[in-house]
């Protein structure tokens, strides 16, 4: 069985780790997909164990993915070693999701999301009335969504989150907006990393 550490599930990472499987024709039933819930866990997960890991290393709007790229670093400078198996440019389509309680004319009183994917769709946030200020942070646009489906009381539920499609359907969101980001040619590229160092 062949392991594959991505950030979160219903997550661009999690679709490109689909895509990495097409790409190099693995079965997916041959597959094990292991979300870690931060990109520090992956790292870690794949410098210690065998097997692959997906990372976002640069995206056409806000540069490199420096919380990777970093960790990666140091981690390098620690004596592991990480080798690139594929890359993958990933089209972005980010969308701001609220509750299926959320009424039409309601105004939301907070956003959530990845810092990256805030800051993606930041012109977008700023012309809806997001400020900083009214910004929450998580560890994927996975989690965002799954905090916006637990939401209990009528006043909380005018949070929104943005994520992927796939997120919505996942937890039953309702999309409030499609195409949120900055660029509509927003990509991301993602690596297929491998450690040479332990086999599987």
């Amino acid at each position: 069985m062949r392991t594959i550490y991505v950030l979160d599930q219903y997550t661009n990472g999690h679709e490109a780790a689909l895509s990495f499987i097409r790409r190099q024709k693995w079965k997916k039933k041959e597959c094990n997909i292991v979300f870690c819930g931060t990109h520090a866990k992956l790292l870690r997960n794949l410098a210690e164990n065998p097997g692959y890991g997906v990372v976002p290393v640069m995206n056409t709007i806000r540069g490199e993915v420096t919380s990777v790229t970093a960790k990666i670093s140091e981690l390098c400078d620690q004596g592991y070693t990480f080798e690139i198996t594929d890359v993958y440019h990933l089209q972005i389509e980010y969308c701001l999701l609220v509750h299926k309680c959320f009424r039409s004319g309601q105004t939301l009183t907070r956003v959530i999301s990845k810092p990256e994917a805030l800051s993606q769709c930041n012109r977008w946030l700023k012309r809806h009335g997001i400020t900083s200020a009214k910004r929450g942070v998580s560890n994927s646009t996975s989690a965002a969504a799954r905090r916006i489906s637990l939401l209990k009381s009528g006043a909380s539920k005018r949070i929104g989150a943005i994520a992927p499609v796939s997120a919505a359907i996942a937890y039953n969101l309702r999309i409030l907006a499609k195409n949120i980001a900055d660029d509509s040619k927003n990509v991301t590229t993602f690596h297929l990393l491998y450690n040479p160092w332990i086999s599987e």
